[in-house]
């Protein structure tokens, strides 16, 4: 599907092992592409969602995890890809927003692809939308656990032997997915961030900017003011507030004039969490794409 049969935003997805340096080669990018003019919606798998909430429960109890099937963790990544697909990432793309994920496919073709076999979790995963940009950020499993280490706890799948595992399972993922015709961008995730952001952002196709001001149609959507990673899902107790104030427990203190909840950060900053105007409301000639959201209802 080209961008124009789905709207103007671009799909970017981010893959590599556990420590590989995605989530500060996101951030990175993410802060790049705002400088250069675009909007830019940062998120990932597992998503917030109901189905994402139960695998991050997941992940974070040995004991469950090890009694999860493959084809139960498959089925339930792919469960949690179509509402987070659904909710947040067509809705943004629709609206012309770049939105940045990481893992994605790749992940699940490396992790139980190779034990259920490809095609399997081709097949659970056939509605999922193809990225425009894959990048795989490749790094040694015993350097990307060593940067873990002290900074939180690991979870069930964070040990060096599974991390190898996980390796192997990218690398025939990768070759499968290069052998059917895709495209992997491969980035050397032992440079330093600075190195590794402007090689990504190098591969970022140029796209027409979201105008902001009268007149602008899409463009005039408000856009938020803080450096904080938002993950807008509709219907998820914490929309609205960002994940570093989640992360610091920040509480939800006020409601904007969108009816949307903010934190105390963000409000303070001026963060509108939601991407949307009012449901229904026209941008030229396009209502607000995003289903069921909320933006405006409690205010009016």
């Amino acid at each position: 599907m080209t961008l124009a049969a789905r709207g103007t935003g671009l799909f970017i997805v981010v893959e590599g092992g556990d420590g590989a340096g995605k989530s500060e080669l996101l951030r990175g990018l993410a802060q790049a592409l705002k400088a250069d003019g675009h909007q830019v919606v940062l998120t990932a798998e597992p998503s917030t969602g109901p189905t994402g909430q139960q695998l991050r429960a997941l992940l974070a109890d040995p004991e469950a995890a090890q009694s999860t099937s493959p084809a139960e963790w498959a089925l339930l990544f792919a469960a949690d890809r179509l509402h987070h697909l659904r909710t947040v990432v067509r809705p943004a793309l629709a609206a012309g927003f770049l939105v940045l994920s990481s893992r994605y496919t790749l992940s699940s073709l490396a992790y139980q692809g190779t034990v259920l076999g490809m095609e399997w979790v081709e097949v659970v995963n056939a509605h999922a939308l193809a990225p425009d940009l894959l990048l795989f950020v490749d790094t040694p499993p015993e350097v990307g656990l060593a940067r873990l280490a002290g900074q939180r706890g690991a979870d069930a799948f964070e040990t060096l032997e599974r991390a190898r595992a996980a390796a192997a399972g990218y690398a025939q993922a990768l070759a499968r997915v290069e052998a059917s015709g895709g495209t992997v961008h491969r980035l050397d995730g032992t440079l330093i961030v600075e190195e590794l952001v402007e090689r990504a952002r190098a591969l970022v196709p140029r796209l027409p900017l979201l105008r902001k001001g009268k007149g602008a149609g899409l463009g005039e959507m408000l856009e938020p003011t803080c450096d904080h990673d938002v993950q807008p899902v509709p219907g998820d107790e914490d929309w609205g507030r960002c994940v570093r104030c989640r992360e610091e427990g920040f509480p939800l203190t006020e409601r904007s004039a969108y009816g949307d909840v903010k934190c105390r950060t963000c409000k303070d900053t001026g963060l509108v969490p939601c991407l949307f105007e009012k449901p229904g409301q026209l941008f030229g000639d396009r209502a607000c794409p995003a289903e069921g959201c909320q933006a405006g209802r409690d205010a009016t």
